[in-house]
């Protein structure tokens, strides 16, 4: 008779990952009980990543909070945190929530994370700053950006790009031109941000709230881009 481990069972989770097939992920994690074979944090990150590459954020939040439930109706072990789920788990999780109908969980989860004594990485700010994006959820990510800062976390362009990308889908050109420019809160500084900062930029000064002539530098900055991408590509 084979014998079935946590291996087996991970790599033929992350098979199912792959092909999107996350109902078939669950079930195969499903098997793990009855053959009292012990559950690891990557075993139920892949059958996670697998919900939550389909974007199916239901399954995704109702596989983490079914597994609280059962660490705390256990009572814990001699009252350590269970390993799982772990920030892995809630990074993807966010990622999941990315997405219009959902981004009201990312500031939850957030919540949630820290109460468990997790603490966040920029990846995880990230992935709630793509749900405000999404969600035009532009306070909750300045305020995102607020929290990062407080945090020591770096500011770096993609965080300050989402939070920008926010503001200008929720209307809030001129809040998002502020962002982009100011430099001030640890945010980079007009000559650190990529081309996505000055696309963003043009768009905001073509909405009329901007002064064009404050916008010609980038797209000084976009033409310089543009030909050294061309540089790149001749033999």
């Amino acid at each position: 008779q084979l014998e079935v481990d946590v291996v087996t069972l991970t790599t033929a989770m992350t098979a199912l990952e792959a092909g999107l097939k996350w109902e078939s992920a669950l079930a195969v994690l499903e098997t793990f009980a009855p053959l009292s074979v012990e559950l690891d944090a990557t075993a139920c990150n892949v059958a996670l990543a697998a919900c939550a590459n389909s974007l199916n954020w239901q399954a995704s939040l109702a596989l983490i909070f079914d597994e609280q439930r059962r660490a705390s109706h256990a009572g814990g072990r001699n009252g350590e945190r269970c390993s799982w789920p772990d920030i892995v788990s809630y990074n993807t999780v966010l990622g999941a929530c990315a997405q219009e109908e959902s981004w009201r969980h990312s500031g939850w989860l957030l919540q949630i994370l820290a109460a468990e004594g997790l603490k966040p990485e920029v990846t995880t700010f990230n992935a709630v700053l793509q749900a405000c994006r999404d969600g035009r959820a532009w306070q909750s990510a300045l305020q995102c950006l607020a929290e990062m800062s407080s945090q020591s976390l770096p500011l770096g362009t993609i965080p300050c790009n989402l939070a920008a990308s926010a503001c200008q889908r929720a209307g809030k050109h001129a809040e998002a031109w502020s962002l982009l420019t100011s430099g001030s809160q640890g945010v980079p500084s007009p000559d650190e941000l990529d081309v996505v900062s000055f696309k963003a930029m043009l768009s905001i000064a073509e909405a009329g709230a901007a002064d064009m002539q404050a916008a010609t530098p980038c797209l000084d900055r976009l033409c310089s881009w543009a030909l050294q991408q061309l540089q790149h590509l001749q033999p």
